[in-house]
């Protein structure tokens, strides 16, 4: 929840200081929308698909937001990671955030975590 939180100031910062945008990069963003970009571990990024995608599904609906996992993997083995990408109205965020956070908080056990 304290990460949540941090990452939802963050955002509500930069969105203040865009004239109400939060561009993760991207210049085509409606006023009062957001692109942001999570790197999770290759993991968490399955369980947030889940199986035949129904998870994946389940947050778009739920909150309202683009959710997209990149194929592409980045590193290997246990350290491996891929990009969440999220776009839609800012407060949405913060519907999406606690699903994909819980996913990645999953793992914190994990001894390479």
């Amino acid at each position: 929840e304290m990460v949540s939180h941090g990452v939802m100031s963050v955002l509500t910062k930069l969105a203040e200081e865009s004239g109400g945008k939060v561009m993760g990069g991207e210049w085509e963003v409606e006023d009062g929308g957001a692109r942001v970009h999570f790197i999770v571990p290759t993991q968490s990024a399955r369980a947030i698909i889940g199986k035949g995608g129904e998870n994946v599904k389940a947050l778009r609906e739920a909150s309202g937001m683009q959710v997209h996992v990149e194929d592409m993997v980045l590193g290997e083995r246990d350290t491996a990671e891929q990009v969440v990408s999220l776009a839609g109205p800012t407060p949405q965020i913060q519907l999406a955030l606690p699903m994909i956070l819980e996913k990645v908080e999953e793992l914190s056990g994990q001894p390479w975590f």
